[in-house]
């Protein structure tokens, strides 16, 4: 359309600070230009404010049509709906930055019963609106519908864990669960729940991470005033108790909030830390507050303030990388360093062919900033950094450190360059030497090491185990393959493998031999030997150094045939002077089957003359079962002792050694026995079916007496647990059952009758299963009338007695409802 701007036509909603009229048009640009950066296409805004009409210039063309021509020319304009709001396009922030008024939210933990007699009556008073953090695994059913009133009156809902949990304690799923569920258990009420408060302030990242997941924000303790950027998921608390608060320190509180035009959370416990003296505190500070024109909010309008734009990682500055970006625009890193590096320090250049090449000095980067330049490869003189000429890649020259007041090239060597070659993996470093000049390229990272090493590779059995440590390259780690040694022209030890020579340390010609060593890897195992060389000429003798050296040091002398020894047999019929291994399955060893190792290694001379320092270890080749023993002569043996993390715990099955016929001294003796008996399992159990049978046999310390051995019966299938002690060390007492079966919880309805003042009326729920004096909890499932007070026990077998007491002056006739009734064991 053609459109023919009207007189009283307004450009733009949002005026710079000179309110400039239509002979401004180009002095509105430049304000767009440096109010919203310098793009190539602003989208200028023409309102018809006569008619509500809203149009957009698009292009670069018609601004230059619209300047020339002046404010009353004609222009080629793209209309737009008729609710458009030059904000919308602008994307200006809901509270622009000097519109933030400091604010107040006031924070009331637990869930108490003051919530609802003191709390809620002070918050009216006062005409402000409070946020309450729940436990809702410790709220009553009857008082859900007090807090969802409090959330319809304008007040707000807060997650603080199920149970009140320090949730630095719990494991990651219970610590994901128990936050997930207070949240959801709250929004099932009705109500919103977007923040969290942390029991007892406890937080670590993993806590807050999880926060992070289900809420908006997480709140702490700590006195002090918010500002941006917010740590929003450790939000500090002024704490409001009954031992230190007073007028002063509150309203010092509230002047600190106003002096740095903040955010103040405070923290209240009601119940227990909430005297009158804090309530007449808590008053004077909500009057005093409001009188300096701080605003009482919740924490989601608190949010909608100050909340931060974007965040990235734990910003709690407790520990982690993290960016922010506050309300105000403001980009700010921490922890251990921003995730992101604000753009203002990034200079990018598609191609510097023209202006950028290898002898580009430092001086002539942008200074403060880290600039990258994708470079071509007519870049003269080029990137040449491994010495071939026309190298094209990419190259970030860093000239960040260089910022400080007055001098900003103050220490040129912290300039560096890192060129990336294109096509390859190899990348390359310099550093500046002065404002003028740079030093050598240097290549680094992992295809660094590997240029490296290959010039050091060797053909194949080009030396041999003779050749001396001058024969191998200098200052140089050196590789060789060979598949002559062993019994071949090479001598390695192994028959073939790689052979590294490292002549690297030392003088620059390794003049010290001793500097030198040889390590050899075998093709076909794990086995590995080194050496060090003695002279140019010679070499010490390969010595193997992997994890199973001992083992293979004397191959085939150390595994003994299946069952060659016996339990009996003396050390000194084992070999000497080494580690032997033996596979038994009979012979009186503890195992029925397994591994005998045998350690005569040790000891004061080759032959081990000295008998202690011998010894023996039974693996069983059925469970993780470990013993031990130590020679006490050359034919003899200290007794079998088992070593292993089961030792004092062994599970027999169906038909083993013992049962519950066994005697108390048949069991071993300082042990915890399990056996699992079937139903057709011998023994005097006192229920038949099968179960588990717990043996604890324990001695005095004569370890004679049995006294102390007692056992525990679980019938398989049964809510029943059976306890007995020994009498003496072959008889057992009588078995007592040491629980009752739970009773399931009845819900019936009772009616009970008018009931006079200060008198009472019972009526009975039948529980079936119930014991009399069980504990036992009954609750109405919907709310009493006032002035009604009940208690509950069990006073015979299956029957719950509840006695409603009328604590008023009046008659009271109570309506018919439904009660619960739980036996608690």
């Amino acid at each position: 359309m053609v459109f023919t701007p009207p007189a009283g036509v307004t450009p733009i909603d949002r005026k710079p600070p000179s309110a400039p009229t239509y002979a401004d048009i180009p002095a509105v640009l430049d304000w767009l230009r440096g109010y919203y950066g310098n793009h190539t296409s602003i989208g200028l805004l023409i309102t018809d404010r006569s008619t509500g009409s809203t149009y957009r210039v698009d292009a670069e063309s018609a601004y230059s049509a619209f300047i020339q021509g002046g404010p009353y020319g004609t222009y080629a304009l793209t209309p737009l709906p008729s609710e458009t709001r030059v904000r919308s396009v602008l994307r200006e922030p809901t509270l622009p930055r000097n519109t933030r008024a400091p604010m107040i939210v006031l924070t009331f933990d637990d869930g108490s019963a003051q919530d609802g007699t003191v709390v809620i009556p002070l918050l009216n008073a006062a005409g402000v609106k409070g946020c309450f953090a729940l436990n809702p695994g410790n709220l009553s059913t009857a008082r859900i519908p007090e807090y969802m009133g409090y959330a319809a009156a304008g007040h707000e809902l807060m997650g603080h864990s199920l149970t009140h949990l320090d949730q630095t304690t719990l494991s990651a799923a219970a610590l994901d669960n128990d936050l997930r569920t207070t949240r959801d258990t709250i929004r099932g009420w009705g109500a919103p729940c977007n923040n969290y408060v942390y029991p007892f302030g406890a937080s670590n990242p993993a806590v807050r991470e999880g926060v992070r997941r289900y809420y908006r924000s997480g709140s702490s303790v700590a006195s002090a005033t918010a500002v941006p950027p917010l740590a929003t998921f450790a939000l500090p608390r002024y704490a409001m108790t009954n031992a230190s608060g007073t007028t002063a320190l509150y309203r010092s509180w509230a002047d600190d909030i106003l002096a740095k035009n903040g955010l103040g959370v405070i923290l209240i416990h009601p119940g227990y830390d909430f005297n009158a003296t804090q309530q007449a505190n808590f008053t004077d500070f909500v009057t005093y507050a409001k009188g300096l024109g701080i605003q009482f909010v919740t924490m989601n309008q608190a949010l909608d303030t100050f909340g931060n734009l974007l965040e990235i990682g734990d910003s709690s500055g407790v520990a982690g990388a993290f960016t922010t970006v506050d309300r105000d625009g403001k980009m700010v890193g921490g922890g251990a360093g921003p995730v992101i590096v604000n753009a203002g320090t990034l200079n990018y250049l598609e191609d510097g062919t023209t202006a950028n090449n290898n002898n580009t000095p430092p001086s002539a980067y942008a200074n403060g900033k880290i600039s990258w330049y994708v470079v071509d490869n007519s870049a003269n003189p080029a990137f040449t950094t491994g010495g071939a000429g026309n190298v094209a890649g990419t190259l970030m020259v860093s000239r960040v450190r260089n910022t400080a007041a007055g001098s900003p090239d103050y220490v040129s060597v912290w300039d560096r360059q890192v060129f990336y070659e294109y096509g390859t993996d190899k990348i390359w470093t310099r550093r500046a030497t002065s404002l003028t000049a740079w030093g050598t390229w240097s290549q680094i990272g992992a295809s660094a090491a590997a240029a490296a090493a290959a010039t050091g590779v060797i053909a194949y059995n080009t030396f041999t185990i003779t050749s001396g440590r001058t024969a191998w390259p200098a200052a140089s780690l050196s590789l060789m393959g060979f598949n002559n040694g062993g019994g071949g022209t090479g001598g390695w030890p192994a028959n073939a493998g790689t052979v590294y020579t490292d002549r690297t340390s030392g003088l620059a010609s390794n003049a010290t031999a001793q500097w030198d060593r040889q390590t050899v890897y075998d093709y076909y195992s794990d086995a590995v030997w080194q050496r060090r060389a003695t002279s140019d000429t010679a070499w010490t003798a390969f010595v193997r150094i992997d994890a199973t050296s001992v083992a293979a040091s004397t191959p085939g002398s150390t595994v003994l045939a299946t069952n060659a020894h016996i339990n009996t047999d003396g050390r000194t019929t084992y070999p000497a002077g080494v580690l032997s291994l033996m596979s038994v399955n009979t012979g009186g060893f503890p195992v029925t089957a397994g591994v005998i190792w045998t350690d005569r290694s040790a000891g004061g001379t080759a032959t081990n003359a000295t008998p202690q320092w011998d010894r023996q270890t039974a693996y069983d080749y059925y469970s993780d079962a470990i013993w031990q023993r130590r020679a006490a002569s050359d034919t003899t043996w200290t007794t079998w002792v088992r070593v292993d993390a089961g030792a004092a715990l062994y599970i027999a099955r169906d038909g083993g050694t013992y049962t519950a016929a066994t005697a108390p001294n048949a069991f071993p003796a300082n042990r915890l026995e399990f056996t699992q008996l079937g139903a057709d399992a011998t023994g005097a159990v006192p229920s038949t079916g099968g179960g588990t049978l717990i043996t604890e046999s324990y001695t005095l310390s004569n370890g004679a007496s049995r006294a102390y051995t007692k056992q525990m019966w679980w019938p398989y299938g049964q809510a029943e647990i059976w306890f007995r002690t020994a009498t003496s060390d072959t008889a057992w007492g009588t078995w007592e059952r040491t629980n009752h079966s739970p009773a399931a919880p009845v819900t019936a309805s009772l009616s009970f009758p008018s009931i006079a003042a200060n008198s009472q009326a019972s009526l009975t729920i039948t529980v079936p299963g119930a014991v009399t004096g069980d504990n036992v909890k009954v609750n109405p499932v919907s709310q009493i009338e006032a002035g009604l007070d009940w208690n509950e026990g069990v006073y015979s077998a299956n029957t719950v007695t509840v006695t409603l007491s009328n604590l008023t002056a009046a008659a009271i006739a109570p309506a018919a409802r439904n009660w619960k009734a739980t036996v608690i064991r």
